[in-house]
């Protein structure tokens, strides 16, 4: 069985933004460059995104040419083709503190856990980490409680997802040009 992985847009080495999109297989162990038959979501680097469903990548925000998104877009693999997601809700995950965010697929629909607030990690605030959740049913966002303990905000910390227990592991990170080593373990169902 083949595994695929989709890379969309980023940062070239002469800090141009793009909005190609890229396919790796494990059988073939090389990247080819998807060609779509749409309209393509406007360039951008540290959107979050994820397959939410067989057949479907969702990339959403990021950082454009001039400011932070917000937006969602969605790829039918089998159409070859992007479109658009408009939210039904005025409530919307704030865009600067949505790149970077960590994407996990949930019977609920995309829950997106934002550890890296842009504004906390470099204040002496104790800001918290906060999660949002999209519906697809619904097409509505709404912002999640999360249980205490939690980690607090931070910039670069790594995050996994273990499909067999359900949990989202969190390692380190920096906050306030201090280095962490903490490991958090947290269960979003």
């Amino acid at each position: 069985d083949e595994s695929k992985y989709f890379v969309f847009g980023g940062e070239s080495g002469n800090f141009q933004l793009n909005n190609d999109f890229h396919l790796f297989t494990d059988t073939t162990f090389e990247w080819l460059p998807l060609r779509t038959v749409s309209l393509r979501p406007p360039p951008r680097k540290m959107c979050v995104s994820a397959i939410y469903k067989p057949g479907r990548v969702v990339i959403i925000g990021g950082r454009g040419h001039d400011s932070y998104l917000n937006d969602m877009w969605v790829f039918d693999i089998n159409r070859n083709a992007w479109a658009p997601i408009q939210p039904r809700t005025a409530t919307l995950p704030p865009a600067d503190e949505l790149a970077g965010g960590f994407p996990i697929v949930c019977a609920h629909g995309l829950l997106i856990w934002i550890s890296s607030s842009n504004k906390c990690a470099r204040s002496h605030s104790t800001g918290r980490s906060q999660a949002w959740l999209f519906d697809f049913n619904s097409h509505s966002w709404s912002s999640q409680i999360l249980p205490d303990p939690f980690p607090s905000s931070r910039l670069q910390s790594s995050h996994t997802y273990d499909i067999t227990s359900g949990t989202v592991h969190s390692f380190g990170g920096s906050r306030e040009n201090r280095l962490l080593n903490d490991l958090w373990r947290w269960n979003p169902s």
